[in-house]
């Protein structure tokens, strides 16, 4: 043993100076100091493989306060660093670990190239190789084997892949806070139900708004219960008139609720939901016993109102009845569709006008409707 030492010392001069101890150099500016040209090394050997070796960094004082950090060889393990604290928060036994196979553990034994525990910030570029996958959650129990991972053209998606957290594959989901806005550039596919204030709606309803209020699910155009069918009869004798939509039962109305009728001589429709209504039908204008000198025949106008506000249909001059005694009897029918947005509370009413030279008059029709949109 002493002559292994004596050629350490030949090799290797210690050199005591100012209490500095320095092998290799003559002027140790540190407690202890190893200079060797081209490389310096430095080693700490245990007597068998399956030793540990340590080395121990400590500015603990009597009173046992301070830290030390700890650079541990566990054998087949790997190279842990760990510290050891008079504040427990600062205690950590795997503050970071290098196992055999080059996985990286931040507090943490890895399992995978880089293994964190704990909330982690990163500032700049993350790069990875290999099968592009980035893990969030590993280690948890009862994660769902593939939960929480991001990847590049992974799981047999050429694209950018999220998978949501869950314990299976039927629960797992993603969850944004963006209170000021998402924006998709891009064609949107969705496959799986489309749910709004997490209600799916029902089969034939559409998503829609009114532009100031959250989208709502509706009844579809031609599948809401607001749809109505009256016959149209003529008040009285009079060439001008409001036409009546009682005398005969309503051919249909789904919902009375919403919409109802008014009789009597100033007949109309009263509307109790706002919306988008579409109106459709049919009116038939004749005239009858016109004096033998008169030419030609009445000109037929029809119109709606709504409320006190007047609209026109169509205004044409009628068409004599063959058959009978020319420029006697006229007639005349008015197929007519149109849209009118109305208010709740609103009304609307079909009116009629026949200019003629004397004669009866006589006026029959129907009127259909529906809820186009809110």
């Amino acid at each position: 043993m002493k002559k292994i030492v004596i050629l350490f010392l030949i090799s290797f001069p210690l050199i005591v100076h100012s209490q500095n101890v320095g092998i290799g150099t003559t002027t140790p500016t540190e407690k202890f100091e190893v200079k060797n040209p081209l490389r310096s090394t430095l080693k700490i050997s245990s007597g068998n493989f399956s030793d540990t070796t340590e080395l121990l960094l400590s500015n603990i004082n009597a009173l046992s306060l301070g830290t030390s950090f700890s650079i541990k060889n566990i054998m087949e393990e790997g190279l842990f660093f760990s510290s050891l604290s008079d504040i427990p928060a600062n205690t950590n036994s795997n503050s970071l670990v290098i196992r055999p196979n080059g996985n990286v553990g931040i507090g943490i034994v890895p399992t995978s190239k880089l293994h964190v525990n704990g909330t982690t910030s990163i500032n700049g570029l993350v790069r990875l190789e290999g099968l592009n996958l980035f893990e969030f959650g590993a280690g948890i129990a009862g994660k769902e084997l593939n939960a929480g991972k991001v990847g590049y053209n992974a799981f047999g998606q050429n694209a950018l892949t999220f998978v949501g957290a869950g314990t299976n594959a039927t629960n797992r989901a993603v969850y944004f806070f963006a209170e000021g806005g998402t924006t998709i550039n891009g064609p949107l596919n969705i496959e799986g139900t489309v749910k709004v204030n997490n209600n799916p709606g029902t089969v034939g309803q559409i998503l829609t708004s009114n532009g100031t209020a959250d989208p709502t699910w509706e009844n579809a155009a031609y599948s809401n219960n607001i749809r109505f069918s009256f016959n149209l009869t003529q008040m009285g004798v009079a060439a001008s008139d409001s036409l009546n939509f009682n005398g005969t039962p309503p051919n249909y109305n789904l919902n009375p609720g919403m919409v109802s009728v008014v009789p009597g001589n100033n007949a109309r429709i009263v509307i109790n939901k706002t919306g988008l209504y579409h109106f459709s039908g049919s009116i038939s204008m004749t005239t009858n016993n016109i004096s033998p000198d008169v030419s030609n025949g009445p000109t037929f106008t029809v119109g709606y109102w709504i409320n006190n506000k007047s609209f026109s249909i169509e205004s044409a001059p009628s068409i004599a009845i063959i058959g009978f005694v020319p420029d006697d009897d006229f007639v005349k029918t008015f197929q007519f569709s149109f849209d009118v947005y109305i208010t709740a509370g609103q009304t609307i009413k079909f009116t009629r006008f026949a200019f003629s030279f004397g004669g009866s008059q006589s006026t029959t029709g129907h009127v259909n409707g529906y809820l186009i949109a809110d």
